[in-house]
Formats: structure tokens, C-alpha cells, sequence
């Protein structure tokens, strides 16, 4: 294997973004639970059903990974920058994240997930 598929990439940037998703949509729901909204059910169930989608995301992400011998290794972080190491058999591929793309893309992801929900 010369180099990650792209599909694999996919995966190992979902390994990457997935959890701080959650991380962001649970301190949003406890935050929402202190606040003092007349209607917080609707926010709630919003934010339980993206948290459900992001949760079932991430483990076929883990389920892909783990099947493919394949790993996401968090090598150095620091207020500017994050490294990677994305492991797949014999290659590995270091990548180095700005702290601000991180923001903007797990930005942009809740945006994807939160465009999914349904009212049901």
C-alpha cells in the first residue's frame, strides 16, 4: 500500500471530528438545561437526535478503522496547531491541523448534523 484511500480519509477525518462533536453537543445540552428557556423539549430533542447520529457516525468510523487495521494516533496538540499520525498497515501520514481549521470544520459539521434533524 502506497498511500491512504480516499475513502479511508474520510474516516480518519471523521475519527478526528466526530468526537469533539460530541464533546460540543453535550456541554450544549447541560448548558441548556440550566438556561431559562419556557421551552426547552424541542431544543433538547434536537440536540439528542443529532447527538445519536454523530454517536452511530463515529462507530462505524471505529468499525471501519478497527476492520482495516487502520489508526488515528493524536501526536502533538498545542493552542496553535494539532498533529496526526493516520496509521494504515506499512504507511503512515503525518498532518498537522491549524487550531482555527479544527474550529471552522467541526463548525461546519454540526452545521451538516443539525441540517439533518427532523422534527418528529
Amino acid at each position: 500500500m502506497t498511500s491512504i484511500p480516499p475513502d479511508a480519509l474520510k474516516h480518519f477525518n471523521n475519527a478526528i471530528y466526530l468526537p469533539m462533536l460530541i464533546t460540543i453537543l453535550e456541554k450544549d445540552m447541560l448548558t441548556l438545561e440550566e438556561t431559562q428557556l419556557k421551552f426547552k423539549r424541542p431544543y433538547t430533542k434536537m440536540i439528542k437526535q443529532v447527538l445519536n447520529s454523530v454517536r452511530a457516525d463515529l462507530k462505524k468510523t471505529n468499525i471501519y478503522l478497527l476492520r482495516n487495521n487502520m489508526q488515528l494516533i493524536k501526536r502533538n496538540s498545542n493552542k496553535e496547531f494539532t498533529e496526526f499520525i493516520l496509521s494504515s498497515g506499512a504507511y503512515e501520514k503525518f498532518v498537522k491541523y491549524s487550531s482555527e481549521d479544527l474550529k471552522n470544520r467541526t463548525e461546519e459539521k454540526i452545521g451538516e448534523y443539525l441540517a439533518k434533524f427532523v422534527i418528529k
